[in-house]
């Protein structure tokens, strides 16, 4: 995706603006969340922005929810679309009935969300969205050295 887009006389840099938004975020979220920003083990997670080389595989993610919608399925069963940002970028996550039957109350208990996800492509292979089998607390660096041998 290109970085710099022009309109009119005008060119906007998309990358710089992305950050720039990304941080407005996170410095708002923090202020109602900083220590446990601080605590995420954000090292044992796959950053959005290496989540393009694993498509089609499963990985573990941690993100800031910084956006949420419901809807309902075709069925009627309700679902849920998540917007999670990490430090490397944002990504837009589905939370199918199933799913969001089981994890629903951690989408809204919890502001940084760790999901176990699968990366799936867009048809025209310009992006791809995460299929969330699985969502809840994130791991934090003191529970992380407590499972360490």
């Amino acid at each position: 995706m290109p970085c710099r887009t022009e309109s009119g006389s005008k060119t906007f840099d998309l990358c710089a603006a992305t950050h720039r938004n990304l941080s407005i975020i996170i410095k708002w979220k923090r202020t109602a969340a900083s220590t446990v920003l601080e605590d995420i083990a954000w090292d044992t997670y796959c950053p959005v922005a290496k989540m393009p080389e694993h498509v089609g595989e499963t990985v573990v993610a941690c993100g800031l929810v910084v956006e949420q919608r419901t809807h309902h399925q075709i069925t009627g069963e309700p679902m849920k679309f998540l917007t999670l940002a990490d430090w490397t970028g944002i990504v837009e996550t589905e939370l199918f009935a199933h799913t969001y039957r089981n994890y629903g109350l951690a989408t809204v208990r919890f502001p940084v969300l760790e999901v176990e996800a699968k990366v799936e492509s867009f048809e025209n292979g310009r992006g791809f969205t995460l299929r969330v089998p699985r969502a809840g607390k994130p791991r934090t660096a003191l529970t992380v050295m407590e499972k360490r041998p």
